[in-house]
């Protein structure tokens, strides 16, 4: 996400401003992952991002690069399922 979109979305949402230096400090080394953004609208501290075939969504958190947040195939209702957290990083 572009720094523009990003301030929208703080804004939108009445982030509070992200402060870094109040983050954990972490480092791909220490956790042997690749580290995304906190899941959440307003995430701002870095965590492991979710590995293929786990479970994500707003709740759980982001997929690891190249994956993608997906509902289960046959969900009547796709949006309610990523904002709950039942969808599956593939």
């Amino acid at each position: 996400m572009g720094i523009e979109q990003r301030s929208y979305v703080e804004n939108l949402f009445d982030c509070p401003v992200c402060e870094p230096d109040a983050c954990p400090k972490q480092n791909r080394s220490d956790f042997g992952c690749f580290l995304v953004r906190e899941p959440g609208i307003c995430g701002c501290c870095f965590v492991c991002a979710i590995d293929k075939g786990a479970p994500c969504g707003l709740s759980r958190g982001r997929c690891a690069p190249g994956l993608r947040c997906r509902p289960p195939i046959d969900d009547p209702h796709p949006i309610r399922s990523l904002l709950l957290g039942q969808g599956v990083c593939l």
